[in-house]
């Protein structure tokens, strides 16, 4: 799979791709899908050569934008939520960081079955601090399985945790402001054009009122979405969700969440015309069953945030997943976003499909890599589910290797439970809704070239050099 001579990749891409200048032209689409894509991921991901890979990466996209798949912003979604224009629904964010591109396959293949198009591919921040995926790689990866399902429509990525550490904050707050920001930057210089901030960590419920309690969260996160206007592309508007934490039992009141918002509005300070924020998140910790989820006063809090401030309510899963049979529910009570953080990594890890192996290998380098993370009266099954996602760089290339009839049966109930999150949570048939509400444009995102000389072209035809060759390297019509 992996690329070893120019001629390799030569012989990959002809009648296929063509490079002029910073351009890319799809010469065959259907060979692009069936016979190229998937090698050229794979090199995208695991290739040894740094410079390479971001070619191959900068290439992808490049294709899918031939193909009219775009990475852009659930903006113009959200505002017709928000005033109530369109039907009530409630997004799914996937995040899919076990075997991206196999798992994205799927999830387009359950896209193209129900005519779901109101859903994003959730990214989450907390990976690259376990070295795992940089964004670019996870946009690569989703772009490519656009492509290779033949999904010509909006592909919605979203960062759906960009979270402040409140202990690297209280040892120095420009630093972790600049740590965030940096990670914004990537972020949206990889096509990610949904973020999601988190400065919930410095409410400070040690102050006597309310709203001292919410002003240094809702300070920074003012700041920050004041940093995401400056660095947008022109041609949109980033969708924007901030999240709040509550005091003591996680149930946020009416009154925590206008203070945040007062707090937010007196320090925001952005250029008039642009855009604020598109929702507010909140956090479902603990909840184990229907009954430790308080849907009435979610729908309340909904309510003011739609009526007060024009915006749409998210929720996201803590360490207990949200109960599944809520999720019928959840349009009717003003819930417009669900985070999925790890459904589709523990169905990857539990399905019987799983070379037992491979499992055991993980499951032994987790016992002796991360031993003090086992809580006290945690079982195996608990404590191998909590841990896993630090297995997922080590062992990131053997998921990918798994035999592929291992792995189609595995992505056969990736696709089964997209199709029912698309179900109940009313994304079925949404394609239109998106069509309506969202403007699908081009983003210009760099190119793999160093200084302001050289060509796209330029810099793949030294690239083929330095892999080595009996005959000259043309680029073009290869």
């Amino acid at each position: 799979m992996l690329f070893r001579t120019a001629v390799d990749i030569e012989s990959a891409l002809r009648g296929v791709l063509e490079i002029k200048g910073n351009e890319v032209d799809v010469v065959d689409a259907g060979k692009l899908r069936e016979t190229c894509i998937d090698r050229l991921v794979y090199n995208a991901v695991f290739h040894e050569n740094e410079e390479f890979r971001y070619f191959l990466q900068w290439l992808i996209r490049e294709a899918a934008a031939k193909q009219v798949i775009y990475p852009t912003s659930f903006q113009g979604l959200q505002e017709a939520a928000v005033l109530g224009a369109i039907p009530a629904f409630t997004i799914p964010v996937l995040s899919l960081h076990a075997l991206s591109y196999d798992a994205a396959r799927a999830c387009f293949r359950a896209a193209r079955d129900t005519g779901a198009g109101a859903f994003s591919f959730g990214y989450n921040d907390e990976i690259v601090g376990y070295g795992y995926q940089p964004p670019v790689e996870y946009a690569t990866c989703i772009l490519g399985a656009a492509l290779r399902e033949g999904y010509q429509r909006a592909v919605f990525l979203q960062c759906d945790h960009i979270r402040v550490g409140r202990a690297s904050y209280r040892v120095s707050r420009d630093d972790e402001i600049d740590r965030l920001k940096e990670r914004i930057e990537e972020a949206v210089t990889a096509g990610i054009f949904n973020i999601d901030i988190d400065t919930s960590s410095l409410a400070d419920f040690s102050l006597p009122s309310v709203a001292e309690q919410q002003q240094p969260s809702s300070q920074e996160c003012a700041g920050l979405v004041a940093f995401i206007r400056e660095i947008e592309p022109e041609e949109l508007s980033v969708d924007i969700g901030a999240e709040i934490r509550a005091m003591r039992d996680g149930n946020l009141t009416a009154d925590e969440f206008r203070a945040f918002m007062e707090g937010f509005y007196d320090q925001l300070s952005i250029p008039g015309g642009k855009k604020d924020l598109s929702k507010l998140i909140v956090l479902l910790g603990g909840a184990k069953d229907e009954a430790d989820v308080d849907l009435e006063l979610l729908r309340d809090i909904g309510e003011i945030a739609r009526r007060e401030y024009g915006l749409g309510l998210a929720v996201r899963s803590g360490v207990m997943p949200i109960p599944e049979t809520l999720f019928p529910r959840f349009p009717e009570n003003n819930i417009s976003e669900l985070h999925l953080a790890a459904p589709f990594e523990d169905l990857i890890f539990d399905h019987e499909a799983f070379a037992p192996e491979l499992k055991n290998t993980v499951y032994r380098w987790i016992d002796c890599e991360w031993p003090g993370q086992r809580q006290p009266g945690m079982n195996d099954e608990d404590f191998y589910r909590a841990t896993r996602k630090r297995a997922l760089l080590p062992f990131k290339q053997a998921l990918w290797d798994m035999p592929g009839e291992l792995r189609d049966r595995i992505m056969a109930d990736v696709q089964g439970q997209a199709v029912s999150y698309f179900d109940t949570l009313k994304a079925r048939n949404t394609t239109g809704l998106v069509r309506d509400t969202v403007d699908i444009e081009r983003v210009g995102l760099p190119t793999p070239v160093s200084g302001y000389t050289r060509t796209a072209e330029t810099t793949f035809k030294t690239l083929l050099d330095r892999m080595g060759g009996t005959r000259p390297i043309t680029v073009g019509p290869l």
